[in-house]
């Protein structure tokens, strides 16, 4: 493959034919990568189903469960991964690359600076990952061949190569991403350079002004020329969001699925003890699994600590690009600090300037996204590690449960299971108090002599206090409910305490500062008119907040149902008053008045019959004679007089 006469884009161009995508160098001959493209697509598509058809035989019965459905849902994301990979690189932008790095190559010549990188650091370190890859791989081939045989092993075949695919495409983003930081951090070098000597030589004479008026004029274009720069930057780098921002997405959620795959296969077929077909894996699994974990996130909880690769690599890159383009803004309020308060137009132009580029900063944002979900930095690893520790709690207490064998074993852990919250806490007089917990199956049974914590139960401890602390109601559940739910927890917490820790002060003091804890946590999840009133009653425990809430909720009930009487007492219909006629033929106020309804509209009293054979206005019409009124019309010679004779004319 030809490379560029530039050193530094050198880099991503061999990066870019060993990912197998040779399209995304802007020399290569379109319409061959194309075909190469779908029929790379085709090949992963078919080695996926083959990776899906393959794991339903009765081979795979004697895996674990939760294996394989995380194996599947892995195996899925990264395909997605690669055919979006292929898809955006060479179907939607195939010459968007490319002009990343002509306009990289156009960046470098404006700022007169080559930027550099040492080709033997970038050969070892694509050596270092290729020899990683390859040791993974290997180790993870011999753990299951040697184990349960090739037939098994074979369907993993195509997963493999797709993740060495991904891998190299995410080497390659992590490349960029370092070239792009780089930029960004010799525009910062360039702009301190620039107001440099923006505090003028101390000079004797009329030369000093004609100094500080120069030297301002070739800051404020400087400045002026910086921030042209720093836009056409933010443009690059938005590009290049554009193109591998849904690349990213699907790859972290990959490295996420992964780390909780082989986590989880660690503890069950090593850890557990568990075996496949007979199988009992040891050193060859443990290996192959810690040495997958380390391909794919920053830290592994085997152990010990063992620092990552992949994701750290590309999380640190992220954060070091946004830091160095947002130090640009700092630098340019540093600048404004010290210049000096003055109306003259010079300063007053190298000002506006500054505070443009400063806010084109603020507008631009520039960093790198997963396609506008999260940002790629530091704190996206925070987030993996959290993720990863609530998996795994969740997956050892999952193989701690005394699981029941029979249906009579069943139908008594199911009642003794029931029955626990009953256990917790009893209503006695409208008051809530406290029970001890029995011994029963699937639970810890009490160990009074013991005299320190087990690191499994410790485990637990802080499982249940994560638990305890990220409790929130549910949706349209009552305060009262969604405490006694917070005293339930609280009260396995205490067990746990009072089975593994001795009688002293130490204990003590802990189960104080969990009932602190629970009481904080209640309080601070009820509605605020409710909350404020609790606050203000000062209450000392749980079942003090709970008491006053069930009194607070009765009186809410009462108010209601009061309510709703009165709005049902307002909404029934108005009795309608009937219409009534007088039945005396002549009204006199002494005697009685007497109504009859005028139901029938056909009734006709007798008293008022006569009124309608006799009628006080005649039935027939008046016979007037309309007499003739004589009418005069006026003649012509009466309405415009005698006419005129025409003069004009010879008689």
């Amino acid at each position: 493959m030809k490379l560029l006469n530039l050193f530094h884009l050198a880099v991503p161009h061999f990066m870019s034919f060993i990912t197998h995508l040779p399209v995304l160098a802007p020399i290569s001959n379109p319409p061959i990568h194309k075909f190469y493209a779908i029929i790379l697509q085709l090949a992963i598509i078919v080695g996926f189903c083959y990776s899906v058809y393959g794991k339903q035989t009765p081979l795979f019965d004697t895996y674990s469960y939760i294996v394989k459905l995380v194996d599947q849902i892995a195996t899925f994301v990264l395909t997605l991964t690669n055919i979006s990979t292929i898809t955006l690189t060479v179907f939607c932008y195939p010459k968007k690359f490319g002009k990343i790095l002509r306009d990289l190559s156009h960046f470098d010549s404006r700022v007169s600076c080559v930027f550099k990188r040492k080709m033997c650091l970038f050969v070892f370190t694509v050596i270092a990952f290729h020899v990683m890859v390859a040791i993974t791989i290997i180790m993870d081939w011999y753990a299951w061949s040697s184990g349960v045989g090739f037939n098994m092993y074979k369907f993993y075949v195509a997963r493999d190569f797709q993740i060495y695919h991904v891998s190299v495409t995410m080497l390659l983003v992590f490349w960029m991403a370092v070239e792009i930081g780089c930029r960004f951090s010799a525009l910062n070098d360039l702009l301190t350079k620039v107001s440099a000597n923006f505090c003028y030589v101390k000079l004797d004479g009329p030369s000093k002004e004609f100094a500080h008026r120069a030297q301002l004029k070739l800051n404020y274009r400087g400045i002026k020329s910086i921030a042209k720069l720093h836009n056409f930057l933010c443009d690059i780098l938005n590009d290049f969001n554009r193109i591998f921002g849904l690349i990213l997405l699907f790859a972290v959620v990959f490295f996420i699925t992964f780390i909780v795959l082989y986590t989880i296969a660690l503890i069950t077929y090593t850890i557990m003890d568990d075996s496949i077909n007979g199988v009992t894996f040891g050193v060859t699994l443990l290996l192959a699994c810690v040495f997958w974990v380390l391909h794919s996130m920053i830290r592994a909880h085997i152990d010990e600590h063992i620092p990552e690769v992949t994701l750290l690599a590309l999380a640190a890159a992220g954060d070091h690009l946004a830091v160095t383009a947002n130090k640009t803004s700092i630098i340019c309020y540093s600048i404004l600090n010290d210049v000096d308060e003055s109306s003259r137009q010079d300063l007053l132009l190298l000002k506006a300037e500054l505070k443009l580029l400063a806010n084109q900063i603020t507008c631009r944002s520039p960093r790198l996204t997963a396609s506008g979900f999260f940002v790629i930095n530091l704190t996206m690893m925070g987030f993996i590690i959290r993720f990863s520790n609530i998996k795994r709690f969740g997956t050892h207490a999952s193989f701690t449960v005394n699981v029941p064998t029979s249906l009579a074993q069943s139908t008594a852990w199911g009642a003794e299971k029931s029955n626990f919250a009953v256990h917790t806490r009893r209503l006695e007089g409208g008051k809530i108090l406290q029970r001890p917990l029995p011994a029963q199956q699937g639970f810890p049974a009490q160990h009074p002599h013991q005299d320190e914590p087990t690191e499994h139960n410790q485990r637990d401890i802080q499982y249940l206090t994560h638990k305890l602390t990220s409790m929130r109601p549910n949706k349209n559940e009552k305060p009262y409910e969604f405490g006694l739910r917070v005293q339930e927890i609280r009260a396995v917490i205490i067990t746990k305490i009072n089975d593994n820790i001795p009688v002293n002060q130490m204990r003590d003091l802990q189960i104080h500062n969990y009932t602190n804890i629970a009481k904080t946590m209640f309080i601070m999840n009820l509605p605020m008119h409710i909350q404020a009133i609790v606050r203000i009653q000062n209450t000392e425990s749980l079942e003090d907040a709970l008491n006053f809430v069930l009194e607070v909720e009765e009186f809410q009930n009462f108010v209601k149902l009061h309510q709703n009487t009165q709005k049902s007492n307002l909404a029934l219909p108005k009795p309608s008053i009937p219409l009534y006629r007088n039945q005396s033929e002549n009204f006199n106020s002494n005697q009685k008045r007497n109504f009859i309804q005028n139901s029938n509209s056909n009734f006709i009293p007798p008293q008022t019959a006569h009124y309608q054979n006799e009628s006080q206005f005649p039935s027939q019409p008046i016979n007037i004679q309309p007499q003739q009124i004589k009418q005069h019309f006026p003649t012509k010679t009466q309405t415009f007089g005698p006419s005129k004779q025409n003069v004009w004319k010879s008689n």
